[in-house]
Protein backbone atom coordinates (compact mmCIF):
# COMPACT_ATOMS: atom_id res chain seq x y z
CA UNK A 1 0.00 0.00 0.00
CA UNK A 2 2.84 2.34 0.55
CA UNK A 3 3.68 2.21 -3.07
CA UNK A 4 0.19 3.19 -3.92
CA UNK A 5 0.20 5.90 -1.26
CA UNK A 6 3.42 7.28 -2.64
CA UNK A 7 1.94 7.39 -6.12
CA UNK A 8 -1.18 9.12 -4.86
CA UNK A 9 0.93 11.58 -2.87
CA UNK A 10 3.11 12.32 -5.89
CA UNK A 11 0.07 12.78 -8.08
CA UNK A 12 -1.54 15.03 -5.49
CA UNK A 13 1.61 17.14 -5.36
CA UNK A 14 1.67 17.36 -9.16
CA UNK A 15 -1.95 18.39 -9.20
CA UNK A 16 -1.27 20.97 -6.49
CA UNK A 17 1.59 22.44 -8.54
CA UNK A 18 -0.44 22.53 -11.74
CA UNK A 19 -2.71 25.47 -10.73
CA UNK A 20 0.37 27.48 -9.78
CA UNK A 21 1.94 26.79 -13.17
CA UNK A 22 -1.32 27.67 -14.87
CA UNK A 23 -1.57 30.89 -12.89
CA UNK A 24 2.00 31.84 -13.83
CA UNK A 25 1.31 31.08 -17.48
CA UNK A 26 -1.93 33.09 -17.33
CA UNK A 27 0.02 36.07 -15.93
CA UNK A 28 2.59 35.76 -18.74
CA UNK A 29 -0.17 35.62 -21.32
CA UNK A 30 -1.89 38.64 -19.76
CA UNK A 31 1.35 40.65 -19.93
CA UNK A 32 1.91 39.61 -23.52
CA UNK A 33 -1.69 40.51 -24.39
CA UNK A 34 -1.16 43.96 -22.85
CA UNK A 35 2.01 44.45 -24.91
CA UNK A 36 0.22 43.35 -28.07
CA UNK A 37 -2.72 45.65 -27.34
CA UNK A 38 -0.34 48.57 -26.85
CA UNK A 39 1.49 47.77 -30.08
CA UNK A 40 -1.81 47.43 -31.94
CA UNK A 41 -2.79 50.86 -30.65
CA UNK A 42 0.49 52.35 -31.91
CA UNK A 43 0.02 50.70 -35.29
CA UNK A 44 -3.54 52.00 -35.52
CA UNK A 45 -2.33 55.56 -34.82
CA UNK A 46 0.39 55.22 -37.44
CA UNK A 47 -2.13 53.84 -39.94
CA UNK A 48 -4.33 56.89 -39.36
CA UNK A 49 -1.34 59.19 -39.87
CA UNK A 50 -0.47 57.41 -43.11
CA UNK A 51 -4.08 57.62 -44.28
CA UNK A 52 -4.12 61.38 -43.68
CA UNK A 53 -0.76 61.91 -45.40
CA UNK A 54 -1.96 61.10 -48.93
CA UNK A 55 -4.74 63.70 -48.70
CA UNK A 56 -2.22 66.30 -47.50
CA UNK A 57 0.11 65.32 -50.33
CA UNK A 58 -2.75 65.54 -52.81
CA UNK A 59 -3.62 69.04 -51.57
CA UNK A 60 0.01 70.11 -51.82
CA UNK A 61 0.25 68.60 -55.30
CA UNK A 62 -2.80 70.57 -56.45
CA UNK A 63 -1.29 73.73 -54.93
CA UNK A 64 2.00 73.14 -56.71
CA UNK A 65 0.19 72.39 -59.95
CA UNK A 66 -1.69 75.70 -59.70
CA UNK A 67 1.54 77.56 -59.00
CA UNK A 68 3.27 75.81 -61.90
CA UNK A 69 0.41 76.80 -64.19
CA UNK A 70 0.69 80.44 -63.10
CA UNK A 71 4.47 80.43 -63.60
CA UNK A 72 4.02 78.88 -67.04
CA UNK A 73 1.47 81.54 -67.99
CA UNK A 74 3.74 84.33 -66.74
CA UNK A 75 6.71 82.84 -68.61
CA UNK A 76 4.61 82.72 -71.75
CA UNK A 77 3.65 86.38 -71.31
CA UNK A 78 7.29 87.35 -70.84
CA UNK A 79 8.33 85.29 -73.83
CA UNK A 80 5.71 87.08 -75.92
CA UNK A 81 7.02 90.46 -74.72
CA UNK A 82 10.70 89.65 -75.28
CA UNK A 83 10.86 91.00 -78.86
CA UNK A 84 9.16 94.24 -77.77
CA UNK A 85 11.55 94.67 -74.86
CA UNK A 86 14.52 93.84 -77.06
CA UNK A 87 13.44 96.52 -79.53
CA UNK A 88 13.03 99.06 -76.71
CA UNK A 89 16.39 98.28 -75.05
CA UNK A 90 18.37 101.07 -76.79
CA UNK A 91 15.64 103.62 -75.96
CA UNK A 92 15.51 102.49 -72.33
CA UNK A 93 19.30 102.56 -72.08
CA UNK A 94 19.35 106.15 -73.42
CA UNK A 95 16.70 107.21 -70.90
CA UNK A 96 18.62 105.57 -68.07
CA UNK A 97 21.77 107.40 -69.11
CA UNK A 98 19.89 110.72 -69.26
CA UNK A 99 18.43 110.22 -65.78
CA UNK A 100 21.85 109.30 -64.39
CA UNK A 101 23.44 112.37 -66.00
CA UNK A 102 20.66 114.57 -64.62
CA UNK A 103 21.20 113.19 -61.10
CA UNK A 104 24.94 113.87 -61.35
CA UNK A 105 24.31 117.40 -62.63
CA UNK A 106 21.87 118.14 -59.82
CA UNK A 107 24.33 116.75 -57.28
CA UNK A 108 27.11 119.05 -58.50
CA UNK A 109 24.78 122.04 -58.95
CA UNK A 110 23.44 121.95 -55.39
CA UNK A 111 26.28 124.03 -53.89
CA UNK A 112 25.94 126.59 -56.67
CA UNK A 113 22.17 126.82 -56.23
CA UNK A 114 22.55 127.01 -52.44
CA UNK A 115 25.14 129.78 -52.50
CA UNK A 116 23.33 131.64 -55.28
CA UNK A 117 20.17 131.56 -53.23
CA UNK A 118 22.01 132.87 -50.18
CA UNK A 119 23.60 135.59 -52.27
CA UNK A 120 20.25 136.59 -53.74
CA UNK A 121 18.55 136.57 -50.36
CA UNK A 122 21.45 138.60 -48.92
CA UNK A 123 21.19 141.25 -51.62
CA UNK A 124 17.40 141.45 -51.26
CA UNK A 125 17.63 142.24 -47.58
Amino acid sequence: MTDRTTKVTDRTFELTERPTELTDRTLELTERTSELTERTSELTERTLELTESPSELTDRTFGLTDRTTKVTERTSELTDRTPELTDRTPELTDRTTQVTNLKVAVFFMRPVIYFSGRLISYTIK
